[in-house]
């Protein structure tokens, strides 16, 4: 067994996203709603109104393999899947269809190009298999 992240991958489709991939991090997203009434007997109760997923990515450029690749703020990427195994049948994350809400990138005079895609959901989300 491996806790390695070395077998990690993305994809958009059946095409890998990304492929210099080197990071992505998903963070689940609520509202804490107050949800106290005369019910709850003088107990707090918060209700985690709207679910929702960021999905953070981080990867590697490298020039000499062409341009930055051209995703931009408000790109749709339809059954964008997330995956920390690439042996994994099922994705850790799958968002049918998520936005990209933050592309980035950084670049240092000692080392690499770095890019980042902020992508959330629209609409539904699974976390292995499960509806978020």
């Amino acid at each position: 067994m491996s806790t390695s992240g070395k077998y990690l991958y993305t994809t958009v489709g059946a095409v890998a996203f990304v492929p210099t991939l080197t990071e992505w991090e998903a963070r689940e997203t609520g509202e804490a709603l107050d949800a106290t009434s005369g019910y709850t007997a003088g107990y707090e109760d918060t209700d985690d109104g709207v679910h929702g997923v960021e999905i953070t990515i981080r990867f590697l450029h490298d020039p000499a393999r062409g341009a930055f690749p051209p995703v931009t703020k408000g790109t749709i990427l339809t059954n964008f899947r997330a995956f920390s195994n690439s042996s994994n049948a099922t994705p850790d994350y799958w968002l049918p269809v998520g936005i990209v809400v933050d592309p980035g990138r950084t670049t240092r005079v000692r080392g690499q190009i770095e890019g980042t895609y902020k992508v959330r959901n629209k609409g539904i989300f699974y976390r292995d298999g499960i509806a978020g």
